[in-house]
């Protein structure tokens, strides 16, 4: 099949790009200064463009079989000191790429990732509890799920969206102190005996490995039954921050000590949530959150 991935040079879409090129025809849209950073193998064809851009999708074939949308602004900190930089990104960029599918006559689905900042606070969220996003960037990944479910209406475009929670792993950016809470304190448990976290370190949140989310991913492009439904993309598992930040500190064998400091508006808590929807249609955990931080720690060396 041919598949198009947005934000294909970002964290998620680059591992979704080196699994799925194995089996497909593979293109991928994404800023040229994130494509120029990363390997790309040479039959994976390349689209430097912005999709907030008005005419993002002039030059890009219509020809797709099935849309992987991850490109977006993904922190909700940056949607506070940015709020239009974020609406552009994630409202406005999916928009354009409503108008781009459209038109094209092929396409099968759009799968999108959305986030769970949608639901706002809470734990154990189902893919049914009451969305209450405390974040702009709450607020923008919703919109999209909106417009695409517009568009299911208006042209039958199917769709899938996959409310993803905290994903970590290899290749993610270890210089950004905004996004990514376990990059973050990696990041400091490498380079000092201290920890500063913003909030509690008794905050909650639920860790799903990058590669899980990829088996989702490629779960929901085999499968057209899950198509027009919502998934939640979690580990069903609890964390707080201390509990991170000492098996963080037991892998690299430092005594790591944890400085909280106050936190910013729209910053989740509390937030888990409930995977069995996605597992009844045969997903399955297969990292651990040991196994994962291990794993990440490796990629480092």
């Amino acid at each position: 099949m041919k598949i198009l991935i947005t934000g294909g040079a970002g964290f998620i879409g680059y591992h979704l790009v080196k699994k799925l090129s194995e089996n497909h025809d593979i293109s991928i849209i994404d800023f040229s200064s994130k494509i120029k950073k990363i390997k790309i193998p040479k039959d994976i064809k390349t689209y430097s463009v912005d999709i907030s851009s008005e005419k993002a999708f002039s030059s890009i074939p219509r020809d797709f079989d099935i849309i992987v949308h991850c490109a977006a602004q993904t922190g909700g900190y940056y949607s506070l000191t940015d709020p239009r930089k974020d609406a552009m990104w994630n409202t406005v960029g999916t928009s354009n790429l409503v108008n781009f599918s459209k038109e094209c006559s092929k396409l099968r689905k759009i799968i999108y990732t959305s986030s769970m900042a949608v639901y706002g606070e809470g734990l154990d969220r189902k893919e049914t509890d009451p969305l209450s996003p405390i974040s702009f960037y709450g607020c923008s990944k919703l919109s999209g799920e909106f417009y695409l479910k517009a568009l299911q209406d208006q042209s039958g475009i199917d769709y899938i969206v996959l409310r993803l929670w905290n994903t970590y792993g290899s290749g993610q950016d270890m210089q950004n102190r905004h996004q990514g809470m376990l990059s973050i304190y990696l990041d400091q448990a490498l380079n000092s005996n201290t920890v500063t976290i913003t909030g509690s370190k008794k905050r909650i949140r639920d860790f799903v490995h990058v590669s899980d989310v990829v088996s989702a991913i490629d779960i929901c492009i085999k499968n057209d039954v899950l198509n027009n439904k919502i998934f939640n993309i979690c580990s069903g598992i609890e964390s707080t921050s201390e509990d991170i930040i000492y098996k963080i500190g037991s892998l690299l064998k430092k005594n790591l000590k944890i400085k909280e400091v106050n936190g910013y508006l729209g910053d989740q808590q509390y937030s888990s949530g409930n995977n069995s929807k996605i597992i009844s249609a045969g997903w399955k955990i297969s990292t651990t959150l040991d196994e994962g931080i291990e794993e990440f720690i490796r990629s480092l060396n």
